[in-house]
């Protein structure tokens, strides 16, 4: 139900968050009313019978009063007050990782994780055991709730709901759960040509997982802040295959500014940024502070976007400068992509390139007008990218 409501949600990614809101909401009330359920299921109406009775007693009131209902509905509350919270938390953290994916401060974990695969099946004679043992208590119940002849067991309300539940759990474990387990494999052999690949990632998630955090939680040992340490690794790896953050804003908002500052000193950044410098754009290269003049002069091959002339020749130069970076390098910078590139000029070509070619690990910040962010992601084929705003990047 949670993951259909969340596919469901974030089909258009409109109204983030709004939909992290419904999300978190419907998905904590229906863990709640689950859990009321499986009570119920377990243990019957007698439990909110003798919730009742005993609260009935505590207060001193001589009428049996329905605090059940109350108890109810204040559990279901909370996890609305919860779903509030979780959702307006949730909606800040994709900007959150990708501000810590920038900083740059925290380990990479890669690797599958496969796990160890073990036969944990049970003997026939136990299940026939457990089954026999099953039927003898059911019999036994219903004497007793019936009123069959002399009762084998006591017909107490206490007595009655913990044999119920144990029926209940018995008939789950050892009836009902490999019944579902036989029916999904056989769901599964069936569909295996269709769903093979769906079924592969299923089964190595779970080992992945469990990886991530061990490896997560031995990364973060001696850091001050150990669990907040462990927080974000554990999320920035959950999104490696978010290899793309796209950093937008208004104009003149302080957006090259921002990466200007956090890539000084850094030598595992690479790119091209364009600083307005006396009214004119430049180019400067990253690392190391080379600039030369984007705007055209003279009777050089222009490119011309709106009103502004640019140098054909500045924007091969800054291509050939992408092209050089090294290996190690784990993040490249495109100040910026806009109608330029939507053409096929400008920075098209070589980010193309790096897009095809990226090295595993490595990250592309691009730099886009918010207006032009889903139509950038179209055209050079982006499917799954981090939308930040220059205010966070530093965070």
């Amino acid at each position: 139900f949670q993951g259909l409501l969340g596919a469901m949600l974030v089909w258009r990614q409109r109204f983030f968050f709004l939909s992290c809101l419904l999300l978190a909401i419907l998905a904590m009330l229906e863990s709640a009313l689950q859990r009321l359920l499986v009570l119920t299921i377990v243990y019957g109406t007698g439990l909110w019978k003798a919730v009742n009775i005993f609260l009935s007693g505590l207060t001193g009131h001589d009428h049996i009063t329905n605090y059940s209902w109350w108890l109810c509905a204040g559990y279901l509350a909370l996890h609305l007050l919860a779903g509030l919270l979780l959702g307006f938390c949730i909606a800040r953290i994709p900007r959150r990782i990708a501000a810590w994916k920038i900083q740059g401060n925290l380990p990479v974990i890669r690797g599958s994780g496969e796990g160890d695969a073990t036969a944990s099946g049970k003997r026939k004679a136990k299940r026939i055991g457990w089954l026999v043992f099953w039927l003898l208590l059911l019999g036994l119940y219903m004497q007793s709730y019936y009123g069959i002849g002399t009762a084998v067991l006591p017909a107490g309300t206490v007595f009655q709901l913990l044999l119920r539940s144990l029926i209940v759990l018995i008939a789950w474990v050892f009836l009902i759960g490999p019944l579902l387990r036989y029916v999904l494999k056989r769901w599964l052999h069936y569909q295996r040509g269709k769903i093979a690949g769906l079924v592969e990632a299923v089964t190595t998630l779970l080992p992945r997982m469990r990886n991530l955090v061990t490896a997560a939680w031995r990364a973060s040992r001696g850091k001050k802040g150990r669990w907040i340490f462990f927080y974000k690794t554990v999320l920035v790896n959950l999104i490696e295959e978010n290899d793309v953050v796209i950093l937008t804003g208004k104009i003149r908002s302080g957006k090259t500014t921002g990466l200007d500052r956090w890539a000084k000193g850094r030598q595992d950044i690479w790119g091209v940024l364009s600083p307005v410098l006396e009214q004119h754009r430049w180019f400067r290269w990253l690392p190391g502070g080379e600039e030369i003049e984007m705007e055209a002069s003279g009777d050089e091959k222009r490119l011309t976007v709106g009103r502004f002339q640019f140098s054909a020749s500045a924007f091969q130069k800054a291509a050939a400068h992408l092209r050089a970076m090294p290996d190690f390098v784990c993040w490249v910078v495109i100040d910026e992509v806009g109608p330029l590139e939507l053409r096929g000029e400008g920075f098209s070509a070589v980010l193309k390139e790096l897009i095809e070619n990226r090295n595993e690990g490595q990250t592309i910040v691009l730099v886009v007008r918010e207006e032009l962010v889903v139509k950038v992601a179209e055209y050079f084929s982006i499917a799954s990218f981090i939308q930040v705003r220059h205010a966070n990047l530093l965070l």
